[in-house]
């Protein structure tokens, strides 16, 4: 990755995304029956690398999700939705490298 990040051209990103834990939601002053709500979310971080006046650039993105399954439908979910706004803020993109 470190090499491709240093040869970067002005048409590609590279994708970096993961999964973070399900995390529950907390209440900071919740009543006592808000203990027993086991509402979760899954954090899915994605870091964008790129080119722009001959300096490597990124963008950060962290999508919250309710889907917990973590399962090739969430991982399209997210990257479409990142991608159509990265098309829209890099307009040069014709490849996209995934990691």
């Amino acid at each position: 990755m470190k090499k491709l990040k240093e040869e970067i051209d002005y048409l590609t990103v590279l994708f970096l995304g993961d999964f973070a834990e399900n995390y529950l939601f907390v209440v900071q002053d919740e009543v006592q029956g808000f203990h027993w709500n086991n509402s979760q979310c899954t954090l899915h971080p994605v870091v964008i690398y790129y080119k722009l006046n001959d300096e490597v650039k990124h963008i950060s993105y962290c999508i919250i999700s309710d889907d917990r399954n973590h399962d090739v439908a969430m991982v399209y979910a997210v990257q479409k939705s990142i991608l159509e706004d990265i098309k829209q803020k890099i307009p040069t993109l014709s490849n996209v490298i995934y990691f």
